[in-house]
């Protein structure tokens, strides 16, 4: 995972842009705009192969990551609401921010068990797949650390 993360400090924005989905969602703003007809996008959408198809849906699925959670910024204090619970963190000199989850039933966390053991609707699980995060996850809690100004082009 570490290695995962050094990594992903490399990458540019242009290394995440999905050209299926930028395509899509021009579309389908476009129908917004009534500058295309609505079988314009549904033959965008069958011209897919099954592949790119699922990953459209997956993709548009994952969107839901705005509508499910909200990000609180008062000063240095910020704090997270999601449908799995409210997380809460003070700013970092570097810009970053920890959130941390803690279980006391027993539950044993490391790096290779956390996102199953906390499931794919966790907030945690949700940042971890859209942007740079990093993670450190032993016994009973698992602490995400990401940027706040990734964060908060994530969830505003």
């Amino acid at each position: 995972m570490k290695e995962l993360y050094r990594f992903r400090q490399f990458l540019t924005e242009e290394d995440f842009k999905n050209p299926i989905l930028d395509k899509y969602l021009e579309l389908k703003k476009s129908i917004d705009y009534k500058t295309v007809f609505p079988t314009d996008l549904q033959s965008f959408v069958d011209s897919l192969d099954n592949t790119e198809r699922e990953g459209l849906e997956n993709d548009l699925a994952e969107g839901v990551i705005k509508e499910n959670m909200s990000l609180e910024v008062d000063d240095d204090y910020i704090e997270i609401s999601a449908d799995s619970g409210e997380y809460s963190g003070d700013l970092n000199d570097d810009g970053t921010v920890d959130f941390s989850v803690f279980y006391d039933d027993g539950t044993e966390f490391d790096d290779s068990t956390w996102k199953s053991i906390l499931g794919p609707k966790h907030a945690f699980v949700k940042i971890s797949k859209k942007i740079p995060t990093k993670v450190e996850a032993a016994g009973d809690y698992v602490m995400i650390t990401v940027d706040l100004e990734d964060l908060k082009k994530l969830l505003k």
